[in-house]
């Protein structure tokens, strides 16, 4: 499927009503729209793999290695378990694609990270849960996945810089 089959009906209703505004800003808006429905239609990536915010700009080399968890925990410096728990929760989302993730899924992300894992990951998500940087997302099974909150986000993104 070629990109004009995938996402010229989407291309066309941007055009549409961007057609309706004034001259003078069509062009940033058309480029603002299309950008936002990509977004939406998956928050971390564009459909052509470009990350949010970059359309229009020229595409940032790409590295043959993805970060991995242990280079964000040194980047950061997490070191209490809960905050490293956040952390991981961050890395999956952010750099894995996940739209959510387990206890059972946080302790392998602390085993390859060659961090020691909590003995119960359970009681450590129930705990940030509480604390706000957690919510619970699907219940598959007898399985909680849970995602990060917008303040762990940002918690995290201020850390990165």
């Amino acid at each position: 499927m070629n990109a004009i089959e995938k996402y010229g009906p989407d291309i066309q209703a941007l055009s549409k009503f961007v057609g309706l505004l004034d001259p003078a800003i069509k062009a940033e808006a058309f480029r603002f729209l299309l950008e936002r429905h990509f977004v939406e239609m998956e928050p971390h990536k564009h459909a052509d793999g470009l990350a949010a915010g970059t359309i229009g700009r020229q595409p940032q080399p790409q590295h043959d290695r993805e970060l991995s968890p242990q280079e964000l925990l040194r980047q950061v410096g997490a070191s209490t378990t809960f905050d490293k728990a956040v952390l991981f929760g961050f890395w999956l989302e952010m750099h894995q694609g996940l739209k959510s993730f387990s206890g059972g899924k946080l302790k392998e992300v602390f085993e390859a990270a060659r961090e020691t894992p909590p003995a119960n990951p359970s009681d450590v998500v129930a705990k940030l849960e509480r604390s706000g940087r957690f919510m619970r997302a699907e219940r598959i099974g007898g399985t909680q996945y849970y995602r990060l909150t917008r303040t762990a986000i940002e918690e995290i993104e201020s850390k990165i810089g």
